[in-house]
């Protein structure tokens, strides 16, 4: 057992976030979008219709729960290609549950291939693409909602454009970062009772020390040190047990009957990119009537 587990918690923290998911990001470049204000029947007649303007980072539009489109149509920098790119916002990050996002389906071709939100906020551009072409589906948030006062008088104009970032990406230090987060994840889960708390806990604490040693060296090591350490928690089993990624979406509580089909569709093309990539994920979606949209 470590001692001083506060402290070696603390040091696995900033090695994962400073040295980890702040160096994912390799470079970026600006991909130019424009902004169509009106609700469309589908990606076909957004990309007709007339009223497409460009837009930039700060511009503001609304009322509040109004339906909008970006359209993202651009060439990926020259310097940029033949890395693995993909589309953020706002900022040029990989990050989870961070403020400030667009929460937009993404089409491409007509079809929703994916999205963006607070808690995803990057989208995996192909393998050499040259080029991006997509229709994004989005809508003006309420920035007065609430759920146990009156609402406060809305802003005119409450949705922020924070701008399209194409960024290159650091594959192997992105899969040493998610093994890190869900080594981290799972400390929380078990607590420092278990056992298996303290293999964890040291397994990381030795992906801190190897890979001060340098990288890239470091890096397959450092993956199968917490391979073997997860590995030898034990692995007879007793049961089948799978784990389900869950959505439970309000049909219409703090928003209009229109932005729930927005945020369905929306949850169904991210649930849909998610199994095509990971042929494991299971997903129940808890409101059986929205099927049906």
């Amino acid at each position: 057992m470590l001692k001083h587990t506060t402290i070696t918690r603390d040091r696995i923290r900033q090695f994962v976030e400073f040295q980890l998911r702040e160096q994912l990001v390799l470079d970026h470049a600006e991909a130019p979008a424009e902004l169509l204000i009106a609700a469309c029947a589908g990606p076909a007649e957004a990309d007709a219709a007339k009223g497409w303007k460009p837009v930039k980072a700060g511009d503001t539009w609304g009322p509040t729960y109004q339906e909008g489109w970006y359209r993202v149509r651009a060439e990926v920098p020259v310097e940029l290609r033949g890395q693995s790119l993909v589309l953020t916002y706002g900022k040029p990050e990989i990050a989870w549950e961070r403020g400030e996002m667009v929460e937009g389906t993404l089409f491409s071709g007509g079809v929703a291939v994916g999205g963006l939100d607070y808690a995803h906020n990057w989208f995996r551009l192909p393998g050499g693409a040259t080029s991006v072409d997509y229709l994004v589906q989005t809508f003006a948030h309420n920035a007065e909602t609430t759920v146990h006062r009156p609402e406060k008088p809305r802003t005119p104009q409450p949705e922020v454009f924070r701008g399209f970032l194409f960024a290159a990406v650091d594959e192997e230090l992105l899969a040493l970062y998610l093994d890190c987060a869900f080594a981290q994840d799972f400390l929380v889960a078990v607590g420092e009772d278990d056992p298996a708390y303290a293999t964890v806990l040291r397994a990381l604490n030795d992906v801190c020390n190897l890979f001060g040693a340098g990288r890239p060296k470091s890096l397959a090591p450092s993956r199968k040190v917490l391979r073997d350490a997860l590995d030898s928690l034990g692995n007879e089993l007793k049961h089948t047990i799978t784990p389900v990624g869950h959505a439970h979406l309000d049909t219409a509580w703090l928003w209009p009957l229109a932005v729930t089909h927005l945020k369905m569709t929306h949850t169904t093309a991210l649930q849909l990119d998610l199994m095509d990539r990971y042929p494991e994920h299971v997903f129940a979606h808890s409101q059986a009537s929205q099927y049906e949209w």
